[in-house]
C-alpha cells in the first residue's frame, strides 16, 4: 500500500488507536439535520443511498489502519452505512 500521510498518522496516533488518552481529539463526524416548514423533510433512505454511493466511489473514506499503523482500504460493507436514531 503506502505510508500514512502526516495528517493520517496524527489522527491515528493522537487518539484511540491504543485506547489511550480518550480526551484527546480524534477524527469523527457528528451531524444534526433539521428541516423547517419551508424545506422538505429529510428522506433517510435517499440520504443513505447517496452516502453509500459516496463511500463506494472514494476509497479513502474506507481507510483502515491496523495496530501496527499499516493502512489498507476496506471493501464497502454494512459498517459504512448511516445509522439513524
Amino acid at each position: 500500500m503506502y505510508e500514512l500521510t502526516a495528517m493520517q498518522a496524527a489522527c491515528w496516533v493522537n487518539g484511540h488507536a491504543k485506547g489511550e488518552d480518550e480526551k484527546s481529539p480524534s477524527a469523527h463526524l457528528y451531524v444534526e439535520l433539521d428541516s423547517t416548514e419551508n424545506q422538505p423533510a429529510l428522506d433517510p433512505d435517499r440520504l443513505s443511498v447517496a452516502v453509500s454511493a459516496l463511500i463506494a466511489r472514494h476509497p479513502q473514506l474506507r481507510l483502515a489502519v491496523d495496530a501496527q499503523g499499516q493502512p489498507s482500504i476496506a471493501e464497502p460493507s454494512a459498517l459504512h452505512r448511516l445509522h439513524f436514531n
